[in-house]
């Protein structure tokens, strides 16, 4: 626990100093794209898995404008980044309605485009995955979380964790995901009958919602379940892109041609299979900045609490500052 905060501790100092010095204008690379990876924006705080605050989004979209052009990533996919030129790109995963009443209105504000990958399931039930329904529960619970989920689940313990509610919900998450869906979900909605939090604050984008966004909104599929697909077969991946499909084409009437895998992990044989369906822009979550002019397109995922965290991310230069 000591070393634990002593490493936070410095990797929050170092997220300070990167801010007041600047230091985006060294850390940042020329010649390649940034494709930040974001999820919730909102106002409101939450402990178990934090939002980025739409003043601090605005902040960051400024500080990054000064440093290079922000482009859809359709551009990214199609041409290759010039040698002088510092880009960013915008993809929201998950599909919630937050992007709608926060993200969007800062993104129009600076004329900038975006990329949002929505999930088929969420968007057809209303629901949002089964992660923020936990954290949102995770909230709403009085006492210690860890000893009450551990009453709630005998059979399956989630043992000892320590640290911030962060890393706690981090945590219970893991140990859940181990879980079936289906007996996930069960899980999930016990823990939220003994949850105090009387109103949901999170959900997801509706269909009619998604149909209505402007144009500066490219959107694309984030799975059918967004369940992860690395150990997936193909008949069990190509199931699951059918129900993307299906949104698409007959609720959305929207050309499916991005798709962003879900939690990050994949294969090369999965993502042929995207490519023999059409698909032009296939998102991963390598960590890693993008030449570009390939289908292919690495991001970097951006979140945290604090504004040199998020700008940090954003140009890359996390794991040089000791860790993602």
């Amino acid at each position: 626990m000591p070393n634990t905060w002593v490493r936070e501790f410095g990797k929050s100092v170092a997220y300070r100093v990167f801010d007041l010095a600047h230091l985006e204008h060294l850390a940042t690379r020329r010649g390649v794209a940034h494709i930040m990876n974001l999820h919730r924006v909102h106002p409101e705080p939450s402990p178990y898995w934090p939002p980025i605050h739409p003043d601090d989004l605005d902040w960051l979209i400024r500080r990054l404008k000064r440093l290079g052009t922000f482009v859809d990533i359709r551009e990214v996919a199609a041409v290759p980044v010039i040698d002088r030129a510092r880009i960013f790109a915008l993809s929201f995963d998950d599909g919630y309605a937050d992007y709608l009443e926060f993200a969007l209105p800062v993104l129009e504000s600076h004329g900038v485009p975006s990329n949002l990958n929505v999930i088929a399931d969420s968007v057809l039930s209303g629901q949002p995955i089964w992660s923020a329904r936990l954290y949102e529960a995770l909230a709403g619970i009085e006492g210690d979380r860890v000893s009450i989920i551990n009453d709630l689940m005998p059979e399956m313990p989630v043992g000892h964790l320590t640290g911030s509610p962060e890393h706690i919900g981090f945590g219970i998450s893991n140990h859940l995901r181990r879980l079936p869906l289906t007996e996930r979900i069960l899980a999930i909605t016990a823990i939220e009958a003994i949850s105090k939090q009387d109103k949901r604050r999170v959900r997801a984008l509706t269909t009619a919602e998604v149909k209505a966004l402007p144009p500066s909104v490219h959107v694309g599929a984030h799975g059918g379940t967004h369940e992860p697909m690395t150990a997936a077969s193909i008949d069990e991946f190509l199931d699951d892109f059918a129900m993307c499909r299906d949104l698409f084409q007959n609720h959305l009437c929207l050309p499916l041609t991005t798709y962003a895998f879900p939690l990050g992990g994949y294969r090369q044989d999965q993502v042929d299979v995207l490519l023999r369906e059409g698909v032009s822009q296939v998102l991963v979550v390598d960590e890693l900045a993008t030449r570009g002019g390939i289908p292919l397109l690495p991001r970097l995922t951006v979140g945290g609490t604090a504004k040199g965290q998020y700008l940090v991310k954003s140009v890359g230069a996390s794991t040089r500052l000791g860790g993602r």
